[in-house]
């Protein structure tokens, strides 16, 4: 409302400035020669000391007065009433010396006169106007407002109020986008992988930054246009692989790209540094056995001569990835050239083993498809050719090219039909150099 009365073109300003009487006023305020009131009238029945009547004469109030008093030696003071004797004339007694000087102080300040008022300082016009203008100015006035009314703790920031730049961030793998719009923008010459096998691949940090910038760029691009109060340095999409299997605080495959420093390529920003080894299995084996556990092992030299074995330090996969219906990617926290190893054993680089193993808590039970001997000598040898049997397994008939005498018999009791068909775990291991130039 002020700013609305104080425009240059409105009525305060027509007044104040239309005419040269209203103009001569203004100046003669600022210097000083126009006050808001006139001076203060002394009251009519003021009390002056100098002619008060009574116990105290006209003239009595004063250090000169106090001087004539005579001397008092036998001045004291005493309690209201008492019988003590008067005062005798003299030169004063203590208390009547400290009593004297205490009065001429008193009497000294009532014969100051009072200190004038110093000048009012002049009033600039033209400061008046800026600092005016400055302190409604909407940067200043509407801060100050919100501030009054906003309770709590606004922390150290320099403003106070200044745009809550917030991003939002997704953590959905961003690999399965591209596969949808084609499993060759993931893996190029994907359908050369030949049916029911295994292999090891390298990602491809370069690819996989480039990506993710593209992706955030666009995102940023969709946000300013919503007027989503953000400040476009936000990184959204920081996860190119599946790392659920892992858990949630798996660390993003990239760091903020507004960190990246300038001088720095594609490709050095990723979680790992390196690219990393990845098995891709190809065909039924998963789909039939989805909860098979996967895990990388150390190898290891056994003593003397022989074959590299497995040692005992495993590694889980970081990451996975899938394009349906029937291949499967799990990335290791290995480089090619640790997995592959050295066939020199001085060098102590055995390399590593890829293991695929049937879950220990998931029995299955069966019969072998081939017989392994002839005659069968264990259970675990049994196959369908040593039974009698059409779609099922009829107890009924005889084994036949079996020689077994452990305790379990065949048809005898549940108990023993479960351990003769029990088919133990399965566990494979490839090693890298067998997947690998």
């Amino acid at each position: 409302g002020f700013r609305r009365i104080a425009r240059m073109r409105g009525p305060l300003a027509r007044r104040l400035y239309g005419t040269p009487r209203a103009t001569q006023r203004i100046a003669q305020f600022a210097a000083g020669k126009l006050t808001a009131a006139p001076p203060m009238p002394e009251p009519t029945h003021a009390l002056v000391l100098d002619t008060v009547h009574g116990p105290i004469k006209a003239g009595t109030l004063t250090t000169a007065a106090v001087h004539k008093i005579p001397g008092r030696a036998g001045f004291e003071i005493t309690k209201p009433r008492s019988t003590a004797m008067l005062a005798r004339a003299g030169t004063d007694s203590p208390q009547a010396a400290r009593f004297r000087t205490a009065l001429l102080g008193l009497h000294a300040d009532l014969e100051k006169a009072p200190t004038p008022s110093p000048p009012p300082p002049a009033l600039a016009v033209p400061g008046v106007r800026a600092s005016l203008l400055d302190a409604l100015a909407p940067v200043h006035s509407i801060p100050k407002r919100m501030l009054a009314r906003i309770r709590g703790d606004l922390g150290t920031r320099t403003d106070p109020l200044e745009t809550v730049m917030w991003a939002p961030q997704f953590d959905q793998p961003m690999y399965a986008p591209l596969a949808d719009i084609s499993s060759e923008l993931l893996l190029p010459n994907v359908g050369l992988i030949t049916q029911n096998t295994i292999s090891l691949l390298q990602t491809n940090n370069r690819f996989v930054e480039s990506y993710l910038v593209g992706l955030n760029h666009e995102m940023a691009r969709e946000l300013l246009w919503r007027e989503y109060p953000t400040d476009q340095r936000g990184t959204y999409f920081r996860r190119f692989w599946d790392f659920r299997d892992v858990g949630g605080s798996a660390p993003p495959d990239i760091d903020a790209i507004d960190e990246w420093p300038r001088t720095s390529s594609l490709g050095s920003h990723a979680r790992f540094g390196d690219d990393r080894v990845v098995l891709v299995i190809r065909g039924d084996l998963l789909k039939k056995y989805p909860t098979a556990v996967i895990y990388a092992v150390e190898a290891a030299w056994p003593t003397g001569t022989g074959k590299r074995e497995l040692g005992t330090n495993e590694k889980l996969p970081l990451f996975r990835a899938s394009i349906d219906p029937e291949i499967t990617f799990l990335g290791f926290d290995l480089d090619v050239a640790t997995a592959h190893g050295s066939e020199v054993r001085a060098d102590n680089k055995p390399g590593w083993f890829f293991v695929i193993k049937q879950r220990p808590g998931e029995p299955r039970f069966g019969l072998d498809v081939t017989a392994a001997a002839s005659p069968a000598t264990t259970w675990d040898d049994l196959a369908w050719s040593n039974v009698d049997a059409g779609a099922w397994i009829d107890v009924g008939h005889a084994l036949h090219d079996v020689a077994i005498s452990d305790g379990a018999r065949w048809g005898s009791t549940s108990a023993d039909m479960a351990s003769i068909l029990y088919q133990d775990p399965v566990l494979i291991a490839v090693h890298a150099t067998e997947m690998l130039r």
